[in-house]
């Protein structure tokens, strides 16, 4: 089976660092806790992902490392990993920037500072109609109306998709392959149907006839 598009999401990794005070753990008033931060910043995150529950988006803080060797010494200095992920362009234009924000404000609020930054960023999938129909055409001739399915929609993301985003002249599609794959993506014991390798290239090459004789 196969369809004429896959509809990947947006999605953007952030990574930030946390900068305080250290003081020893007897006398807290003097120092400024990283770690105290970091609690607030988890929150801001959540708090803003939670008032995007109606739409397709979501962000989460996905790693935190505070490198502190001494349990009785206030720590100075963290790092943490924010995953945002949004199933159209302008849902992370929107999301993105009122991240930003609430995170920045975390920053401003305590006696410390927390600094941002990007770093990647994927769009999501916008399919040329008409050459999503044209091999949705090609894959029923070759594989019928039931090899034919409809394309999936998936928060995962995919940098093939900056091409039409930056080159809006370039129509594109990227066909979605049924191959079998087991028991999932980035599994140690991943494994697939080699042969669906022939079915995507016939695939593509029909697609590219049909598209020349259109013309």
């Amino acid at each position: 089976m196969a369809s004429s598009a896959i509809y990947h999401g947006a999605c953007a990794i952030l990574e930030g660092e946390v900068f305080g005070r250290q003081a020893h753990a007897a006398r807290p008033a003097d120092g400024v806790n990283v770690v105290d931060i970091l609690a607030d910043v988890v929150h801001a995150v959540r708090d803003i992902s939670a008032s995007y529950s109606s739409i397709p988006a979501s962000c989460k803080v996905t790693k935190l490392h505070v490198p502190n060797e001494s349990s009785n010494i206030i720590p100075d200095y963290a790092s943490f990993s924010i995953d945002l992920r949004a199933q159209t362009n302008q849902a992370m234009d929107a999301l993105l920037p009122e991240l930003l924000s609430a995170v920045q404000s975390v920053g401003r609020a305590s006696d410390g500072s927390v600094e941002l930054r990007m770093k990647n960023r994927m769009a999501a999938a916008r399919p040329d109609p008409y050459l999503e129909a044209l091999v949705g055409d090609v894959i029923a001739e070759l594989l019928g109306d039931d090899g034919r399915v409809q394309p999936p929609v998936t928060p995962g993301g995919e940098d093939f998709h900056f091409y039409p985003l930056h080159k809006p002249e370039l129509r594109a599609t990227m066909i979605g392959l049924g191959c079998g794959l087991l028991p999932g993506l980035h599994h140690p014991q991943m494994r697939f149907d080699l042969d669906a390798l022939e079915i995507g290239a016939t695939i593509l090459a029909l697609s590219v006839v049909r598209l020349n004789s259109a013309k």
